[in-house]
């Protein structure tokens, strides 16, 4: 059985055609540090940032956990209705988008996942967390429009680096590696026992069918 090695570096990804991000260091003995953020737009700004964040893991993408912001549990607007590129909001407050919206950033994503295999990163250290879920962690209790959580983002990231962020895209990449930094690893710890309880229930109905079927023969 392989050990799984430390976590030391995060990538928070605001995916989309244009892509903030954000990078946390992990140091022993140390708190959870931003070192790098901005925008990504091109191919080679993505490369560039993957290979930048692999750097802060040591070198070793099996040391990087990469947070995507899981745009699957957004609420569709209804065709016909809205504008189709709009974003709008459902019950609650909640944000809406257009299929074609949902179609882009799933694209984003697949562009920013196939970086990853490049460099040998695994499937198993890439977290899809929903907005609700890392903007409850990192920004408190929050409800409004697209418009207005993109605006607290921008605040919350300007108070916290002692530097203006007036980039909504860049903001959030920076929220979303928050969260990784402080919730994903735990998050991943979730994922492994949970697997492994599960492989654990497989084994144990596996040998309850061998022993019926050794009943059956004799």
């Amino acid at each position: 059985m392989t050990t799984a090695l430390p976590i030391t570096a995060t990538l928070g990804l605001d995916q989309a055609a244009r892509t903030g991000w954000g990078i946390g260091a992990l140091r022993s003995g140390l708190p959870p540090t931003l070192v790098r953020h901005g925008v990504a737009k091109t191919h080679a700004e993505r490369r560039a940032v993957v290979e930048l964040a692999v750097s802060y893991a040591g070198g070793d993408p099996r040391q990087l956990l990469v947070g995507f912001e899981d745009h699957s549990g957004m609420p569709l607007t209804r065709l016909g209705r809205h504008d189709r590129t709009t974003p709008r909001h459902g019950r609650a407050g909640a944000p809406e988008r257009s299929t074609a919206s949902i179609l882009g950033q799933g694209a984003a994503k697949g562009r920013w996942d196939e970086l990853l295999d490049m460099l040998g990163h695994p499937e198993r250290l890439r977290d899809q967390v929903e907005p609700r879920t890392w903007r409850a962690r990192v920004l408190g209790p929050t409800r409004g429009s697209t418009e207005q959580l993109k605006h607290l983002a921008c605040t919350w990231a300007t108070q916290r680096l002692y530097e203006p962020i007036e980039d909504p895209d860049e903001a959030e990449g920076i929220c979303i590696c928050m969260f990784a930094m402080h919730d994903g690893i735990a998050r991943l710890e979730q994922r492994r026992m949970a697997a492994r309880l599960q492989a654990r229930g497989r084994r144990e109905e596996q040998r309850q069918l061998d022993l019926l079927g050794k009943e059956a023969s004799r």
